[in-house]
């Protein structure tokens, strides 16, 4: 854990060769988070996401891959799968409310130009920070899994998303205003 607001996104393989590849872990480098008076606005820019390294049995292996690897993903993120060039960022905008173990945000999410609605989400708050994990199907907004070696090596058409934020202090979850950017 660290101070700065942190997303991290997980994507798990799938196929008949999967044991060539790996489940991986990235993060945003950039995004802009406000919650102004129950309303929440985040903006995600994907463009700036990073592969930080593979998950093995739950924990993150860093030199799992090469730097080659790394830009070679990076750029089927970016190319492939998200198409940055056209959809340069992703819009969440919810409505924020109080629940029993911190907020719930209901809402939606626009991604590659697909505006769809999200599960509501629940943000704990744990020793000073805020912390919520979402799992997507990018098909819902048009983005087919990611094939490789002929469809025997792909991506599954799930992901998961853990934010961990700094909490702000008196601010509810329909009154006053928090800022996280990175």
């Amino acid at each position: 854990m660290t101070a700065d607001p942190t997303i991290y996104v997980q994507v798990f393989k799938e196929g008949l060769l999967s044991r060539l590849g790996h489940d991986l872990r990235l993060s945003f480098r950039r995004f802009e988070v406000e919650v102004v008076d129950g309303k929440l606005t985040a903006r995600f820019f994907p463009e700036s996401l990073v592969v930080d390294g593979a998950m093995r049995r739950g924990r993150l292996d860093t030199g799992a891959l090469s730097d080659a690897d790394r830009d070679k993903i990076h750029r089927a993120i970016c190319r492939e799968i998200l198409f940055t060039q056209t959809h340069p960022e992703a819009l969440l905008q919810a409505d924020v409310r109080d629940d029993p173990d911190g907020f719930r945000v209901e809402g939606n999410l626009t991604l590659v130009g697909a505006r769809r609605s999200l599960p509501d989400i629940v943000v704990h708050r744990r020793g000073g920070r805020l912390q919520a994990e979402l799992s997507l199907v990018p098909s819902r907004w048009g983005i087919k899994p990611y094939r490789a070696l002929g469809g025997a090596l792909r991506l599954q058409d799930k992901l998961v998303a853990t934010i961990d934020f700094p909490a702000p202090s008196g601010v509810t979850a329909t009154q006053g205003t928090a800022r996280w950017t990175r």
